[in-house]
């Protein structure tokens, strides 16, 4: 590989700890996610919302901590530093293909970059890449939309061949190669087309063997009625997907894993405009969510048991945790609806805590999730804090209630056996319901 192309030297030589290379790879993710889906469906599409808010405050957290944050492209791998961010990962293999479509390969947020700007940024992609390129590219529209706080292509190295030089001292050499390799590609297209091996011919079989609803231009609402008609159907459809898909390999099988993805994470996205709009959810779509909700536990409990080639794991994986996602929202819409009905009561206050602990085992971003949720729904952020941060004296408060009614119903059974308001055989009865509740510590 070629020297890295980094004009600044201290942020291209610096190495992640494994928190920080966790939180750009998950960077790297919802970037991926914000802008491949604002190109798809727009930048005010609901389906956009959840991966540019989640996207947003990762990459503000770490401008504060890190200072100017530059991810830059080369030889096809996003990249920090010297760390690749998600290798062959199909959702941000995507955002590389779109951002090397429209000339982007680099780019790198200063301190100061804002929500507007992040905004302004992606409603540039909000229409097809060869309008970008034809209105002058992204650097134009950033400097026409007056984006601060944000440079374009300060590292170009794939940009060579386009209009742009290599930042590189193997300049040279990079160039020979690339004429090098337009000889072999002019050389392959001029020979005729070799006939496909019964491997290939075969492989090309198993492809199409693939249900249509799972294909990348499929209608995502042929997706929604087989879950809703039959969810365990289409956790069986999707494990022979990936079976199949594990039997053919290589790039063919990117697309139809990052479309099944993409459909799973739509539903989660659908369900999450629910909970942040403050919005019941429709009756209509609680039967997608309640299919959704079965889909999710049987498929993360049957992927665990599939073995897949080194390159397609990291596909099986983003799968996976857009399924503890999705389950994360099901289980956030089960407990805020009974939480915020009526009066929050010490007793509810404590089966709340009592379940979010209990996902958090699996899910350890759950707590953090509920936190943002319980405010969007009306709740100060002190109160949330006062909750959460409270869990252990919250729990013991509710033992103590517990204890103090017993208490009081038992000194009122002695008093009124003592003014013979009741009997020894009814006091003896009362006594034995006493008995029988848990014992409180």
């Amino acid at each position: 590989m070629p020297e890295i192309p980094n004009e600044k030297k201290d942020h291209a030589s610096q190495q992640l700890s494994p928190q920080d290379k966790k939180t750009f790879s998950n960077l790297a993710k919802f970037l991926s996610r914000a802008f491949v889906q604002t190109q798809t469906f727009g930048i005010e599409h609901p389906m956009t919302k959840q991966p540019i808010e989640r996207c947003f405050d990762i990459l503000d957290t770490a401008i504060k901590e890190k200072g100017n944050i530059i991810l830059y492209i080369v030889e096809k791998k996003l990249r920090y530093g010297n760390t690749i961010l998600e290798e062959k990962n199909p959702v941000v293999d995507r955002l590389i293909s779109l951002f090397i479509t429209v000339q982007l390969v680099s780019l790198e947020f200063e301190k100061g970059f804002s929500r507007e700007d992040f905004l302004k940024l992606l409603s540039i992609f909000a229409v097809k890449p060869d309008d970008i390129v034809a209105a002058g590219g992204v650097k134009k529209l950033v400097k026409e939309k007056q984006i601060g706080h944000l440079k374009i292509n300060p590292i170009k190295y794939e940009l060579i061949g386009v209009d742009e030089k290599v930042v590189s001292e193997k300049a040279n050499i990079a160039e020979e190669a690339l004429a090098d390799l337009e000889k072999q590609i002019a050389k392959k297209e001029a020979q005729p087309e070799e006939k496909k091996s019964k491997e290939e011919e075969e492989k090309d079989k198993l492809l199409a063997l693939i249900d249509k609803s799972l294909k990348e231009e499929a209608d995502q609402s042929l997706f929604v009625d087989k879950l809703t008609e039959n969810p365990l159907e289409v956790v069986n459809l999707i494990i022979e997907a990936i079976r199949m898909i594990n039997k053919v390999g290589g790039e063919n099988a990117k697309p139809i894993l990052s479309s099944i993805i993409n459909k799973l994470a739509l539903v989660g996205d659908d369900l999450y405009r629910c909970l942040t709009d403050g919005k019941e959810v429709p009756e209509g779509v609680k039967e997608t969510y309640k299919a959704a909700g079965t889909l999710g536990k049987e498929l993360t409990k049957q992927i665990k048991n599939i073995k897949v080639a080194p390159e397609l794991d990291s596909a099986v994986q983003e799968m996976t945790n857009v399924l503890t996602v999705l389950l994360d929202q099901i289980e956030a819409q089960k407990l805020l609806s009974s939480f915020l009905k009526g009066k929050i009561t010490l007793v509810k206050k404590a089966k709340l805590l009592k379940k979010i602990t209990q996902r958090e085992k699996t899910s350890s971003e759950f707590g953090l999730m509920m936190k943002k949720l319980l405010t969007l729904k009306g709740m100060s952020e002190e109160e949330v804090r006062d909750l959460i941060d409270r869990k252990e004296e919250i729990l013991k408060e509710l033992t103590q209630e517990k204890n103090s009614a017993l208490t009081q119903d038992l000194i009122s059974t002695l008093q009124k056996l003592k003014d013979g308001q009741m009997d020894m055989d009814q006091a003896v009865t009362k006594l034995k319901e006493f008995l029988g509740k848990k014992p409180t510590k």
